[in-house]
Order: structure tokens, then sequence, then C-alpha cells
């Protein structure tokens, strides 16, 4: 494994660390856990986009930006989440937690809200990388695509004790392997 000061030995045994409560950890969930209570499913965002799902050579296309046909709290979390749009806070107030904005998964500019990134639910998993339309200066995250979906289908299905993924995308394949 690699780590920002080197080689980290895989032999030794691992110590039990305390359950610490972190603060930005806690907020994403549960602004994930809001996500799946609004409906915001691979299924559901698929369906609404005129998609068949989230595989194969669906990711490959421009699938973000597809109309979506959704309606209610579930409108406003794919114009938010998937297109990008900036909302007046007091309509992304009523679809997502304040947690959202604690974890910076969206933030406000002007009197509107913006994501900070979009997040694709794949399976039960919902993953967050940047957007395609406003691409981090730095270099930013791969957004999935079919290769992705593919790796995700060949992944064991018994957990494993280690994983190493040299990707430079968003993580789906790791938090896949996670479960």
């Amino acid at each position: 494994l690699l780590a920002a000061g080197g080689l980290v030995p895989t032999h030794l045994p691992r110590r039990e660390e305390p359950v610490v409560k972190r603060p930005l950890t806690d907020a994403t969930r549960a602004t994930g856990d809001a996500l799946r209570r609004a409906g915001y499913t691979e299924e559901a965002v698929a369906r609404s986009l005129g998609l068949p799902g989230f595989t194969g050579a669906v990711l490959d296309g421009a699938w973000w930006t597809q109309a979506s046909e959704a309606e209610g709290a579930l409108r406003v979390l794919i114009d938010l989440l998937i297109h990008g749009a900036r909302l007046p806070r007091r309509i992304a107030v009523q679809a997502l937690p304040d947690a959202a904005w604690q974890a910076r998964l969206v933030r406000d500019h002007s009197g509107d809200t913006i994501a900070t990134g979009l997040c694709l639910p794949l399976g039960d998993d919902l993953i967050w990388t940047d957007r395609v339309d406003e691409p981090n200066k730095l270099g930013g995250l791969f957004l999935p695509d079919s290769s992705t979906w593919a790796l995700r289908a060949c992944l064991p299905k018994k957990p494993v004790a280690r994983h190493m993924d040299l990707g430079c995308g968003a993580g789906a394949i790791t938090v896949a392997a996670a479960r």
C-alpha cells in the first residue's frame, strides 16, 4: 500500500481503533441517508433521465445532460446533483438536509445553492465526483464510465481482506469492494 510517507507494511497486525465521531463523515452519511429516503436511487434517477440504467455504454455518453422527467424533491435533487443547476436556496433546503452544507456537498452563492460535484447513484452506493462541465483545475476525478461498471461487476461477491484501487476516479470500485 502507498501512503503519503511511503510504503506501509501490510503484514503488520491491525490495531483496533476506537470509533471517533467525525463531523464531516457524519454529515456525509446523513446526507446520503436523506438522498436515499427522497428516492435518489440508481433506478429512479436513470428512469427519470430516460435511461435503462447506469450500465454499459450509457455511462460512456453524456448521460448527465439528459432532461429529467422527475417531479418534486427528486427533480430538485437531479437538477442540483446531476445537471449542476443553480437553485434558489429556498428550494434546495426543501430537498436537502442541513448536513449537505456541513459536508460541503453543496454551497451557497449569491442566494442560490450549487453542488460542488456530481452525485451518481450506482447500486447501493452514492459516488461523488467532479463535474464534467466544471472540471477541477488541479486535475479532477474521472466520471464513472462503462469500464467502472464492468470492474464493479468483476469484484468478488464475498468480502476480501485487502483491496487496492490504483484508479484516479471517484472511488466507485473501492466503495463497492468495501462492501
